[in-house]
């Protein structure tokens, strides 16, 4: 994936999000309860393996901002 400019919904969250106002998009995941033999709890630390490992089929949530410096780029 290259660069690609924020969309405007994404351009305005980063523009009104301030140090107390955060404008973060929270997600809530419900899973169903383990079968023996493994473990009936999935750990914060599996979770995170998990995740990291499906991370390279979602190039979306690997992309990085980066600023063009001054207005010009929330102008742009």
């Amino acid at each position: 994936m290259g660069r690609a400019r924020l969309s405007a919904l994404d351009g305005s969250f980063l523009r009104v999000e301030t140090p107390t106002a955060h404008m973060h998009v929270a997600w809530k995941g419900i899973f169903e309860p383990r079968k023996p033999p493994h473990p009936p709890v999935v750990s914060v630390e599996e979770l995170r393996r998990a995740i990291a490992g499906r991370l390279r089929h979602m190039p979306r949530f690997r992309q990085r901002l980066a600023f063009t410096g001054g207005w010009a780029g929330l102008l742009a």
